[in-house]
């Protein structure tokens, strides 16, 4: 197998550099690199390269002179959510699940120390998704309980929004309960978080005390933040 290490910020940006250098745009290439770098943390260079080119096609299909910074970002979401869905109509009782959904998360944010900065959020059906946010996540390698914590909450803010104004769970939400989980086990298992005694790393799943363990382990974690999150999110809209 063969690993590729993602690009930092300043790798992004030269990238970016010998990307735009062919593109007509009287925008500043130096400051547009650095700009676009900061929008699209873990791209790769074929990423970097896609949104060039995408930028290029739709101020083409607009019979542009050249391309505009909206090109860009209009480009930088269709890598990051896939394409527009023009002609997926939601029916207005599935809009206001989405847009509440999507809201849980940017309201969480607000109440939580390490949560990554929110840069976008939409309810246009892109990808295989009805609607997405975009953060602009720290490029970072080790991360705290604390931190971890708060991209749980972050993460299951639209779930728990969900509950709170329509009573019921979607299946939208079923793809944000995946990665909790992971996030979970990560917290319980690997890292040693030691909740209701669990012992060190990479132990025997199997054997039943630690099973035990486990399952406590992500209980205590799942309601401990779904009563946070159900605390802020209820105070912090009116209905």
């Amino acid at each position: 197998s063969c690993f590729f290490q993602l690009r930092l910020f300043q790798g992004r940006a030269s990238i970016f550099r010998v990307h735009l250098a062919p593109l007509k745009t009287s925008l500043d290439k130096f400051k547009l690199s650095r700009k676009l770098a900061a929008h699209t943390p873990g791209f790769s260079g074929a990423d970097i390269s896609n949104v060039c080119n995408e930028a290029a096609l739709i101020a083409a299909r607009d019979a542009s002179e050249e391309i505009t910074q909206k090109n860009f970002e209009q480009a930088i979401e269709r890598v990051v959510a896939g394409m527009e869905k023009k002609s997926q109509v939601l029916q207005p009782e599935e809009k206001k699940t989405v847009a509440y959904h999507e809201a849980g998360h940017a309201v969480a944010g607000w109440f939580l120390e390490y949560a990554d900065p929110l840069l976008k959020v939409s309810i246009i059906p892109r990808g295989k998704g009805l609607g997405y946010a975009q953060y602009l996540p720290k490029e970072q390698y080790l991360y705290s309980k604390e931190q971890l914590s708060d991209r749980m909450c972050m993460t299951l803010g639209g779930r728990v929004s969900e509950e709170i104004f329509f009573g019921r769970i979607t299946t939208g939400a079923q793809d944000d309960l995946q990665k909790v989980t992971q996030m979970a086990y990560a917290q319980v298992c690997h890292l040693s978080y030691q909740f209701f005694g669990i012992e060190p790393p990479y132990f025997e799943v199997s054997v039943l005390p630690s099973h035990v363990a486990i399952k406590r382990g992500f209980k205590f974690l799942y309601y401990t933040i779904w009563f946070f999150l159900y605390f802020c999110l209820s105070r912090s809209w009116v209905y």
